[in-house]
């Protein structure tokens, strides 16, 4: 897989792979982001040349896989640090909490 430039992928871009990982339909996804189904189509097609994965469930898992990495990207430009002894709270399959700030959900010690 090439390099993927994490910080590209925006909170709402991650909210909607957040609901991809959970393998929502694109209508559910739709509905649950108040968005049009359109809209959801040219995220995933944006996401879908960012990784050049084809499907969603590639799409979900990879996003499984790269979470962390996106919040430790998105953490480091705002100048905090997470470090490897910090993880997300919560299970890996639950969506992101995400707000009109960014996560809400909180980072606990190891």
């Amino acid at each position: 897989m090439p390099q993927i430039n994490l910080l590209s992928i925006t909170a709402r871009r991650a909210e909607l792979l957040a609901l991809v990982s959970r393998h929502q339909t694109q209508t559910q996804i739709a509905t649950a982001m108040d968005i049009a189904p359109a809209t959801v189509k040219s995220h995933l097609d944006w996401l879908r040349n960012l990784t050049n994965l084809g499907s969603m469930r590639e799409l979900g898992d990879w996003w499984q896989h790269s979470r962390r990495a996106w919040l430790c990207e998105h953490a480091a430009v705002a100048g905090l640090d997470i470090g490897p002894e910090m993880r997300v709270a919560g299970r890996g399959t639950e969506p992101m909490k995400m707000g009109p700030y960014g996560r809400t959900d909180t980072l606990v010690p190891e």
